[in-house]
């Protein structure tokens, strides 16, 4: 995703300081104020709802992204297009967001347990009837999201046993393949010694 935002939108030169100059909510928004980064965003939120196993990141990414996109304290999504940030200087005097959503501690609060690494190709449904608000962002300030997050919580916890639990059988299966190796040297020992005592000499 990182790389997809580079390459497509700040490489570019998508225009994010015009485009972004008022709220995505404003009313007082001109034609050259215009939400395009949201409906990349709400595209992505789509196909996320529809195969959740196949995004390594959660949607929680995406709102991030989203935000930052308005209001920062990252320098990332500064300026309309490559020239005015370096004119800006903005790689010398500010921080890239990048920089922040790769931290281990904040990388792995973003990361989908759900995610079955999968090289075919999706093919997401494009009816009106398969299309879903995303509610997570357009009415996180109205709608009470704590059950929705509970509930996504205890699952994340029952991924995370699920994966622990297989890691701890196949440990304890290495150690009965090693401890079945062992034995039968042992048994092969013990036959090789039976068959020397067997064929030696007695007076």
């Amino acid at each position: 995703l990182q790389a997809l935002i580079e390459r497509e939108w700040l490489q570019a030169g998508h225009p994010f300081q015009t485009r972004h100059a008022k709220f995505c909510y404003s009313t007082a928004r001109n034609k050259n104020q215009q939400p395009t980064f949201l409906l990349f965003l709400d595209c992505i939120f789509q196909l996320h709802y529809q195969f959740p196993c196949s995004f390594e990141f959660t949607t929680q990414m995406l709102i991030l992204l989203f935000e930052h996109s308005y209001f920062s304290q990252f320098g990332t999504f500064l300026g309309n297009c490559e020239a005015d940030r370096e004119k800006l200087e903005v790689a010398k005097k500010t921080t890239s967001l990048w920089s922040y959503l790769n931290r281990p501690d904040v990388l792995t609060s973003l990361l989908n347990p759900l995610y079955d690494p999968n090289k075919t190709a999706i093919w997401p449904s494009v009816a009106p009837v398969s299309l879903m608000l995303w509610s997570e962002l357009y009415l996180r300030w109205t709608i009470d999201q704590t059950q929705q997050k509970k509930a996504m919580n205890k699952v994340y916890t029952l991924i995370q046993n699920d994966k622990n639990a297989r890691s701890q059988v196949i440990k304890l299966r290495k150690q009965v393949m090693d401890l079945q190796k062992e034995y039968d040297t042992i048994v092969n020992i013990e036959e090789a010694i039976e068959d020397d005592c067997g064929t030696c000499p007695r007076n």
